[in-house]
């Protein structure tokens, strides 16, 4: 209790009835605390740190009091308008929730980057660029004509050859991530396959 700021040193102070509306609530809460943290007394210094960062995090806010970490300094706790803390708590998830959503969506591109065939690269990735694309080879024969003129009306242009072979270029670097890709998916299903048989024998 003291702990927390709800006496100094000196006797303990008379609860009253009044009182122990206000205190039971936290002391509900860190008893609880202290009951997660026997539990998982064994499990390493991680799960202890969780337990630690939810009561601060999860638990005081609705409390009205707010626990701020300094580093290698003490901790400190001041009360503050509750709803306020539950609205900057709900914040923060959903700040949370969006990053690990924007980090979902990166990894899925990358996938989707690394799983393409090379043939398939530019009608995938950049269909908004180019209007035609051989149908053999998967290159981009026409770009889209977003500046006409007099001398090029169309809605689009041949691409030069010189471009073409830039592209191609492009393309070939593209057609071998893609097989290192494959490989990798390989060595993933024999390890696990491996990995099954030994299981299986041991059994």
């Amino acid at each position: 209790m003291k702990c927390f700021g709800l006496y100094e040193d000196g006797d303990f102070p008379t609860v009253s009835a009044g009182a122990e509306d206000v205190i039971g609530p936290l002391m509900n809460a860190l008893m609880k605390f202290r009951d997660d943290v026997k539990k998982n007394a064994n499990t390493g210094g991680k799960e202890l740190f969780r337990l630690s960062d939810e009561l601060r995090d999860d638990i005081l806010p609705y409390l009205g009091i707010r626990l701020e970490d300094k580093g290698k300094e003490p901790s400190i706790w001041k009360y503050e308008d509750k709803e306020k803390l539950i609205r900057e708590r709900e914040a923060k998830i959903a700040e949370k929730e969006a990053k690990e959503e924007e980090k979902r969506l990166k990894k899925e591109l990358d996938l989707k980057k690394k799983s393409t065939p090379g043939k398939d690269w530019f009608r995938t990735f950049e269909s908004h660029k180019y209007s035609k694309f051989d149908e053999e080879t998967g290159l981009p024969t026409h770009i889209f004509n977003d500046k006409k003129s007099e001398k090029e009306p169309e809605d689009e242009k041949p691409l030069s050859e010189a471009i073409r072979n830039k592209l191609k270029k492009e393309q070939n670097s593209q057609q071998k991530k893609y097989e290192k890709w494959l490989k990798e998916q390989e060595a993933a299903k024999a390890a696990a396959a491996t990995e099954e048989t030994k299981e299986e024998a041991k059994e």
